[in-house]
Parts: C-alpha cells; structure tokens; sequence
C-alpha cells in the first residue's frame, strides 16, 4: 500500500499540465489513493487521468473523478466524509430555516459552493463539496462570527439547495408552470405581511401556491387538506368523501414558508413553531363566502397543518336530504317535535353528526322558539339562531355556557358534544324540565351511547326519562353514475347473505368524471333507536349493552347494517364500501343460517323456517353449542330428540328456492328425514 502510495504522489508531482497547480496535483494524489484502496478505480485508470488535459478547466478535483465516471457524486461524497469523519449530508432533501440563510448571503454560497445546514449555540454546520480545498469556512467565520463546521455534501445537491433557498420565486414558479388557478380567492381578513414573515421566504409565489392548494381543494370537494412531512418531503393530501388522496409531493425545505403563509392567514403566531395552534380563514371562492378552520401540530419532523373547508351554503341541508328511509324520517320528526326531552346522534369524527343536528336545528327554527346552541368551534352560522363558541383558556367551558344559556328562556338546546358528566347531567336534567336538547357522543352504535351516559356517572333512572330518540350514523360513498357497472359477487359472500342475489350489485372502474376514484358523493346509513317503554325499562334495570340491543330490535330499532345493505341493493354503493365502513359479524348473526331471514337474538327457532337455532341441556338447562357432544355443565350428552328433529316437513319441493332450501336443512340435520308436501 505504501509503495502505491509513493507511485500515485511521484506519477501527480510530474504532472506538466500547467493550468494544475501544486495543491490540486496534491489533492488529486490523495483522491486517487482513496479510490483505489476502497476498489473505487484501478492503477491504470488513475494513470489514463494524470495526462487528461480536461483537468485544467475541471471545477474541482473531486468533481473531476465524478465527470470522467470513475465514480458517482454520492459515492465520493460518502468516502471523503468517512475518511475525514464528518457528516455526509443532501442540502437539498433538508428544509434549512430562514435564520439560516440570512447568515450566509447568496453570493458566498454560490462563490465558495456552500450552504449552512444547521446552527448548534455558535457553532455553524456548513455543508461543503470538499472539506479539504474548500475557502468557505474561513469566509463564512469571518462574515457571521460563528465557529464552522463541516460536512460533505454532492456537488449538485449543494447548488439544488442553492437553487431552491435562495431563489424561491423560481422553483414555485416550475411547481406551478402547468397549473392554472379558474379563479383567485378573495381573503375576507387581510393581513400585512411583516418584515418577519418576508424573512420565512414569504414571496408572491409561495402566496400563489397556497392558494392553488386551497382553490384546488375546493374544485375537487374536499372538505379537508392535510399539509404535512413526509421523509425528505411535504405532502399534501385531500379527504375527498372521506377518503384521503395525495395530490401532490412538495420539497421538505417549502414547509415553513408554507405553514408560515397559513399562519399569517389565520392570524396565528408564526414564531411558535413548537405548540398547537388553532385559527379561521375567511375567503371568497365564485361568489361563495367559504370558511376555512385551520389547525398546526408540531411533529418530530417538521409542523403539520390541516385545514377544514367549511361551505355554509352546502353544509346545511334539509332532513329530507339526509337519506334517511320514509319510516326513519317519520320517526325522526315526530321524536324531535316533541316539546321536552333528549335526541342523541352517535358515530365516529367525519360521520355527519353535526350535518344532521344543523339539518334538525333548520326544521325547528321559527319565530316562536328560542334556540342556543354551545358548540366547539361553530362550524357554520345559522340565522335565527343563538351560537356560542366555547373558549375553555377563557373559562367558557360546556358545562359553564350551558348554565348561562338556562337563564336564557330557550325551547331548544344544542350541545356540539357530551364529553364529561357535568355536561351530561347538566343536559339531562334540562330535557326533563321543558326544554328540547340535542347533542352528539363519540360511540360505535345506538345502544351502547345510553351504557356510556351511565359510564360518565348519569343516573339510569335520568337517562331513561330523558331519552326520546338515539341515532346512530355512518357515511358511504355513492358510486359514480357515469362508471357504474354490474358486479358478481363471489360464490362465498352468495353463500352467506343469499338475499344478495335479489338484485343486481354494482361497482364502478373509475372515470374523468370522478377522476378515476369510481365514487362521487356520499350518503347516510342510520341506525335509529326509539326509546318505547320496554326500552326504557331495560334502561331502569341497569340492563347489558347486548340485552339492551335485543330488546330494541324487537321494538323496530333498524340495525346499521340492514340500511347499509338497503344502499347497497339498491345500487347506491358497493360491498368493498359497505365492508369499509361497519362490521359485518352483527348481519351474520342476525340471519337464519338456513333461509337468511332476519331474526333476533332471543329467537330460538326460525319463524320462516322453523329451523332451531339454541340448544339447551335437557338435564341442567344450560345452553349449548350446537357442535357440542356432551353439556359441559352437568355431563349430560347433548344428543336427544329436543335437539335433533326426526322428521322434517318441507312445502312446494319443485321451486328452485325451496330445493335450496332442502340442501341447507339435511348440511345441518344429515340423520332428520324430509317430507315433501
């Protein structure tokens, strides 16, 4: 290794090129070992390149190497930093704050190729193509007082990051060179930028991209953005029906111009980059007065924003727009006329509660009432109508607004969420003292919303009285008309829901209309439970969740799978979207395993069929799965006449129904004989 050291540095040192100074044959000597003792290049190679006159007009040494394809930039770039031990960095990937570039000019980036990455106390990381020839560090210690250090960086990503730090204008300008905005959105809230905000890099064209973001948002239908890093990226995405959708991918170092841009908009603090803040936009889009509720959160790789489009002309809709059945819409008004008690609509975040309680709060509103609504935040300004944002910072918590709305002679009270009991038990106790109130809680399903009042600490006595009416909803997306096409469903989903052949299930491929998504739109599914006097009486005796959903079904309660497969029979969804959105093991158990009619749980025989579906002990009473051979309670065998019929009666054997029929009886009863009548 030694004696090709002493070659390489004799063979450099002889070099007659004159455009090569003393210290480039140097470097070149130490390059040219480097590469060979990794098994970069060879000794012939090495030699090829002493006598190649393009050396003399080569922008570095390193850079040299990299031209004549002995090695890659990245590659070059790693080897110098592990020999010298430093960081190995991509300027470009990193999103360098504005502090930063003002601490290093343009003209000294572009001149001694550099660019800082990060400041530690005083002391600088400087990324540099070679830490060995390079006259950054003492240029740059001079100009900032700073200690620098440095790292090693490719070539071509130090003058990307140039490009895209110091010339901003130009890079959002590429970004937006084929995009085209239908019409520019008019701030409601203008705000001065300060000299502050201009030193984030807030030029005209990062306020042209977010607007693009948010006119683009808007022309899609989105009801939220989403801006956040990704790895080396930003990425920003739109809820589209409910399902999120990347539109496009921005470089790491836009975020904080772009977060910063929004932040001005919503008048939050730009300078607290390290908490939640929380902030409105108000703007003009076609004539349209549209608010945007924005939302920043510090993540461990940079601030994500989301911002909630809010529509107050589409937002509010009608009762009859909520897709609700004819029997479901009955029930729904004549529970929310009454003059006293409590209406509760349940689901997950983006599940349309609030759609359908402002829908509620547009039917009743008249003259003649007097309503208030505590909600946080108000989403959408109603007229006629009292709304009050709660400011808990400011001590306007639920439970303090809704004693003061009390005071305040209202008919009809909305509460945006039950979340702790002193709410709930404010808001019971004013649903039994002539007051209307409707509020939202966060549950999977209608029957356990009264088990979680409980949970909170409500008197079930309380809440049996109160309640006149929970509903539970979810949304599902509504397959597009233009692209909607039949669908065959396999054997085994036939097998298990045999209904699902009554008619024609469909599915979509995508088209231009819904931008090759196949849905377009959504619709409501419900599951709407009246509280009749032997729901109320489950309620008194502390009855379980499943107790309490036996006996609601028996009173009419629609579960929320039978309205899901209402949409999908009638060619309103598919069955991917149905599976999406709930849980299909309640539909399996809630169907006779032989003619798949409907049935309930307390059911011990098939009512169409007359198929047995609980089996019990005959000595101990116990029961028992049908597989079972012995009552693992007592002992008993499980093998009797009760449980297994001798002689089975089946009607009109020539229908193709009924010859289905009989397959599925002898699977279950082998030793059971069939008499056709």
């Amino acid at each position: 290794e030694d004696a090709l050291a002493d070659t390489i540095t004799f063979a450099t040192r002889s070099l007659k090129l004159e455009g090569v100074t003393s210290s480039q044959k140097r470097r070149f000597a130490q390059i040219a070992k480097l590469l060979i003792k990794e098994g970069k290049a060879s000794l012939d190679q090495i030699s090829k390149l002493l006598h190649d006159p393009s050396l003399e007009q080569a922008e570095s040494v390193v850079h040299f190497f990299v031209e004549k394809g002995v090695i890659t930039e990245e590659e070059i770039a790693k080897l110098i930093a592990q020999k010298y031990n430093l960081t190995f960095v991509e300027p470009h990937k990193l999103s360098i704050p504005a502090e930063l570039l003002s601490l290093v000019s343009e003209q000294i980036a572009r001149k001694h190729l550099c660019i800082p990455i990060r400041l530690e106390g005083e002391e600088l990381l400087l990324a540099v193509e070679d830490p060995i020839t390079s006259s950054a560090p003492q240029t740059v210690q001079f100009s900032t007082g700073k200690k620098v250090k440095l790292a090693v960086a490719p070539r071509s990503s130090i003058l990307k990051a140039i490009e895209q730090n110091y010339n901003v204008e130009k890079y959002i300008e590429d970004v937006l060179e084929n995009s085209t905005l239908a019409e520019e959105l008019e701030f409601l809230d203008p705000h001065e930028i300060t000299e502050e905000v201009e030193t984030e890099g807030l030029a005209s064209p990062v306020i042209r991209l977010v607007q693009f973001i948010i006119t683009q948002a808007i022309q899609k239908k989105a009801s939220d953005i989403h801006i956040e890093p990704k790895g080396k990226q930003v990425r920003v995405r739109y809820r589209i029906d409910g399902v999120l959708y990347e539109e496009m991918q921005l470089p790491l170092w836009i975020l904080n111009p772009l977060i910063s841009r929004i932040k001005v908009l919503s008048r939050l603090d730009i300078a607290k980059r390290n908490i939640p803040q929380d902030g409105r936009i108000r703007f003009q889009f076609q004539g349209q007065t549209i608010i945007c509720r924005v939302s920043t959160l510090p993540t461990h790789r940079g601030e994500k924003a989301v911002l909630r489009l809010l529509d107050p002309k589409k937002g509010v809709i009608s009762l009859e727009q909520l897709g609700l059945p004819e029997t479901g819409l009955s029930e729904l008004k004549e529970a929310v006329r009454r003059p006293q008690g409590m209406f509760l609509t349940t689901g997950p975040t983006g599940s349309g509660k609030s759609t359908t309680l402002y829908a509620i709060l547009q039917y009743l509103s008249n003259p003649t009432v007097n309503i208030v609504t505590v909600e946080d935040p108000v989403e959408y300004e109603l007229e006629g109508i009292n709304q009050v944002q709660i400011h808990p910072s400011a001590g306007l918590t639920f439970p303090v607004v809704l004693k003061s709305i009390l005071r305040q002679d209202p008919d009809i009270i909305l509460i945006g969420e039950i979340r702790d009991f002193e709410t709930a038990e404010i808001a019971l106790r004013a649903s039994i003292t002539g007051h209307q109130v409707l509020s939202t809680l966060h549950t999977n399903d209608a029957p356990s919303t009264v088990l979680r009042l409980i949970d909170l600490g409500c008197d079930p006595f309380l809440v049996a009285t109160s309640l006149e009416l929970v509903f539970s909803q979810r949304l599902v997306r509504k397959l597009c008309s233009y692209c909607r096409q039949i669908w065959t469903p396999p054997e085994l989903l036939l097998k298990n829901y045999p209904f699902l052949s009554s008619s024609p299930l469909y599915t979509s491929k995508g088209c231009p209309q819904c931008e090759q998504r196949g849905y377009k739109g959504r619709i409501g599914i419900f599951e709407i439970m009246p509280i009749t006097p032997r729901v109320r009486e489950t309620i008194l005796t502390k009855g379980k969740e499943q107790e309490l959903r036996e006996t609601a079904l028996e009173e009419g309660m629609i579960p929320l799978w039978e309205s899901a497969f209402e949409k999908l029979l009638e060619g309103s969804t598919s069955w991917s979207e149905v599976e999406r959105i709930i849980s299909l093991k309640e539909a399996s158990t809630s169907l006779c395993p032989v003619c798949h009619k409907k049935i309930f749980p307390t059911f011990r025989f098939c009512p169409f069929c007359h198929t047995q579906l609980k089996f019990f002990c005959p000595s101990c009473k116990n029961e028992l799965q049908k597989e079972w051979k012995l009552c693992p309670y007592c002992g008993t065998s499980s093998q009797t006449p009760a449980t297994t019929p001798s002689k089975i009666l089946i009607a009109h054997p020539s229908s193709q129904s009924q010859q289905h029929l009989k397959r599925e009886i002898q699977k279950i009863f082998p030793q059971a004989e069939l008499i056709t009548v």
